[in-house]
């Protein structure tokens, strides 16, 4: 079926997702911006921000638009192995 399906797709890539609070968030850019000229959370000199809608978008359909990036595209992201996406939905 359908939702079968979709169960093994899904089983098949567990990912964790990690949602931190606001209290966490201020906490955490509170004591990452004390000191240096990095940018938290990443220690040592930044190539500054990273804005993905400056990018081409990764896939984009009449839904919408997925935009990307990973340690090729800024390699801070390196440090932490980590691809950060965001979807763009369109109704």
């Amino acid at each position: 079926t359908h939702k079968d399906q979709l169960r093994r797709l899904f089983g098949a890539r567990k990912r964790v997702i990690v949602k931190a609070s606001p209290e966490q968030i201020r906490e955490i850019s509170r004591s990452g911006s004390k000191g240096g000229s990095h940018i938290w959370p990443f220690t040592g000199d930044s190539h500054g921000p990273y804005n993905l809608l400056d990018r081409k978008p990764w896939f984009s359909n009449r839904h919408g638009q997925i935009y990307r990036a990973d340690e090729n595209d800024h390699s801070p992201l390196r440090h932490f192995d980590v691809t950060v996406s965001f979807a763009n939905l369109s109704a």
